[in-house]
């Protein structure tokens, strides 16, 4: 079960001295610390606030599903079993700041049509002035937990989800908005029709695009260097943090290290150099492409999300080919065990790589001693009656 936004983690309060390059500021800087949490949430629990009525709607309160730094979240059903939907309510200790962001964020998914980014369904003033909204119930997995479940992961499936989030993205974007905290919790996977579609949650600390953010927040693991400046952010800062998904999506790692949100936040600002595991097989082009996303400088980045789809579009069809390729080997390497068979007994390497165990050995009969050869018998088998 998978509610449309993952939830603001803690709050660390630092000095500003503390981040390498970032500019005097006349208060603390507030920095999201680096345990965040996946949208995906265990268990539901009962709670005050459940069974409530939400004014001038059909939707009431079930039960708490997820608890986070700055809201509440519920399931809610419309009218009597009716349709689901997750509503937001902030904690009652949150303060103006909190307030405008939630306003924000509403006004952000009203602007925006797209399947691929979370819808609004509603908003609300519970009676002790704390304000709500409601949005599509998704059904599906982030891809925090799909990391946490799956080993490893296929290059054409990780392609298929970004481009996916490419499409959403491009949405906030069109727009007049940067994400700023794009991370595989923040990228739902439903299935519609049999395929996998990627929806963009939680845009609680979204930013004008060229604005210039005046404290930092984000993700440390997926943070762009200009953000974590304090700098102007525009849509390659989300281009960036798309690339660290990538690269942990097909590597399985995370593209930095390191102990406290600031030591992760400084190996982004000196600039990044992935490694990437020799186990997994991941296309040269598909390497080069996460490389530039995650590129230093903005203009060494794909200009947009169309670009960086469009780039995707091809890496996919390469491995299609590449994908046709292997299944032919596969097929060939079949054949010529199966010929084999006919003339002799193959190595049994030779069924290593099918599905099915090798055939039973040939039987020939010699006339003379009425016996096998020993050519096609070398264990000795003992005559025919």
């Amino acid at each position: 079960m998978t509610l449309p936004f993952d939830f603001d983690p803690h709050l660390a309060r630092q000095s500003p001295s503390t981040v390498r390059g970032a500019k005097p500021m006349p208060s603390p800087i507030t920095c999201l610390d680096e345990c965040t949490r996946p949208a995906d949430v265990p268990t539901a629990r009962e709670h005050p606030l459940s069974g409530t009525l939400l004014y001038g709607t059909d939707m009431r309160l079930d039960v708490r599903v997820g608890r986070g730094a700055s809201a509440l979240v519920y399931r809610a059903t419309r009218g009597r079993g009716g349709s689901s939907a997750a509503v937001k309510v902030l904690h009652s200790h949150s303060q103006g700041a909190v307030h405008d962001g939630l306003h924000r964020e509403v006004q952000i998914l009203q602007q925006i049509d797209s399947p691929w980014v979370v819808k609004v369904e509603g908003e609300g003033v519970l009676p002790d002035g704390r304000p709500w909204y409601a949005m599509e119930y998704i059904d599906g997995r982030s891809l925090a937990t799909i990391l946490g479940t799956t080993a490893h992961l296929e290059p054409a499936r990780v392609v298929g989800w970004l481009r996916g989030a490419c499409r959403g993205l491009a949405a906030i974007h069109a727009v007049g908005w940067v994400h700023r905290d794009v991370k595989p919790g923040n990228l739902v996977v439903v299935d519609i029709g049999g395929y996998d579609a990627v929806k963009i949650v939680d845009l609680g600390i979204a930013e004008r695009i060229g604005a210039k953010p005046r404290a930092l927040s984000g993700t440390p693991d997926y943070i762009a260097p200009e953000q974590a400046e304090l700098g102007p952010v525009d849509v390659r800062s989300d281009v960036y943090a798309l690339g660290c998904c990538a690269y942990e999506l097909l590597s399985g790692r995370r593209v930095v290290e390191g102990e406290s949100s600031f030591a992760k936040i400084d190996a982004h600002i000196r600039g990044l150099r992935l490694q990437w595991p020799e186990a997994h097989e991941i296309l040269p082009a598909l390497r080069e492409l996460v490389e530039r996303c995650v590129a230093r400088q903005p203009d060494a980045r794909p200009p947009q999300m169309s670009v960086l789809e469009l780039e995707l579009a091809r890496v996919a069809d390469a491995l299609v080919g590449v994908t046709a390729r292997k299944a032919e080997q596969r097929r060939s390497i079949a054949r010529s065990a199966v010929t084999e068979v006919v003339i002799g007994w193959p190595h049994p390497a030779a069924y290593l790589s099918l599905a099915n165990p090798p055939p039973q050995r040939p039987r020939r009969w010699s006339r003379r001693a009425k016996t096998m050869p020993t050519a096609l018998n070398p264990g000795a088998c003992p005559a025919a009656t």
